[in-house]
């Protein structure tokens, strides 16, 4: 198994960006698996402190995961999105696998009461 994930099974990418394992996860979950970008929340670029033009270029990327992502993959396959903070409330019934794979990197930047980013995503994440 990919990181103990399987065929058909249900998994959310968090970070998934450009697309680099998302496309490899797509491919691997086939047209019965389901493939959920999990996000930062947007209001989190800016607290990086690149710029409001980067910052800009994170939330639109994020608003256009869906699309791109189905530009990637299985011809039918199921692609969602969601953000960190905010998983669906039916996620725990329906999601096999959650992927960390860089994400908890740079929310471990953000962990004080006035950004609880790493508490709120793990809760999500856990529940």
């Amino acid at each position: 198994a990919f990181f103990g994930v399987e065929p058909g099974m249900t998994v959310a990418e968090a970070l998934p960006g450009g697309g680099w394992y998302s496309k490899i996860l797509l491919a691997y979950l086939g047209d019965e698996g389901t493939l959920i970008g999990a996000h930062y929340p947007d209001d989190l670029w800016g607290k990086f402190g690149f710029g409001d033009e980067w910052t800009a270029s994170r939330i639109e990327g994020t608003a256009n995961w869906p699309t791109q992502a189905a530009e990637w993959g299985v011809e039918g396959a199921a692609i969602a999105s969601t953000y960190l903070t905010a998983m669906p409330e039916d996620a725990s019934d329906q999601v096999d696998a959650v992927l960390f794979i860089r994400a908890l990197h740079n929310l471990n930047r953000f962990t004080d009461e006035e950004s609880p980013y790493m508490s709120d995503t793990l809760a999500e994440t856990f529940r």
